[in-house]
């Protein structure tokens, strides 16, 4: 077990990673994918696979948004005909569900995407020059760690993880962070050399954190 809450050349800002309990604004996910249906979920899964899924995607929908990438556009309209059916109108639900077109190559986004930090509370120590403070900048962002993955650790070639190493950045570059005075600053993109699936770390929210 490790203990930190600083991110290293941050501006002495420091960033603490929330446990998965805290609140937050969206949950994303990645639509089972066309090219993993070959190999991984084979074509006879494909189809209960993705049906299991939009089954997923409306019960996070009752309690926050859903942001789902699509591998490609026959894919984004494959998902919008299963969530939008007679039987069930996704407008009901409390939250929106979006749907866009990014290639990956999977669909396990808890690995493949951004790692996400948020300002740590600002100490009442002046002395403390280590603490973030009030008037910097890069405590009123988030921070989204882009870490490399190398497919499990090269369980597969790497043209089959290619696009995966591309989707915390994507995420990234569309997600924004509020600040406690309403305005809107883009998330910070920290890009790490750490070889690491972002599934393979776990915080409770205090600076604590097992990977």
């Amino acid at each position: 077990m490790y203990n930190t809450v600083s991110i290293v050349g941050m501006s002495n800002s420091a960033k603490l990673m929330p446990a998965e309990w805290h609140e937050h604004e969206c949950t994303w996910m990645v639509y089972p994918t066309s090219s993993s249906a070959k190999s991984t979920w084979k074509i006879p899964t494909i189809a209960l696979v993705r049906d299991n899924f939009v089954s997923v995607v409306r019960a996070v929908a009752g309690f926050e948004p859903v942001k789902v990438l699509a591998e490609s556009n026959d894919d984004k309209e494959d998902f919008e005909s299963k969530i939008n059916t007679s039987e069930f109108n996704r407008e009901s639900l409390p939250f929106p569900i979006t749907v866009t077109v990014f290639k990956t190559n999977d669909m396990w986004v808890r690995d493949i995407g951004p790692t996400f930090c948020v300002p740590h509370p600002v100490t009442s120590d002046a002395s403390d020059t280590t603490s973030p403070t009030s008037n910097d900048k890069n405590t009123q962002s988030l921070v989204a760690i882009d870490w490399v993955f190398n497919g499990w650790g090269g369980k597969c070639s790497k043209s089959k993880y290619r696009d995966d190493n591309l989707c915390a950045a994507h995420i990234a570059s569309v997600s924004a962070s509020r600040t406690v005075d309403g305005k809107v600053n883009e998330t910070m993109v920290l890009k790490s050399d750490l070889m690491i699936e972002g599934g393979s770390i776990h915080s409770d929210g205090e600076g604590n954190f097992v990977f």
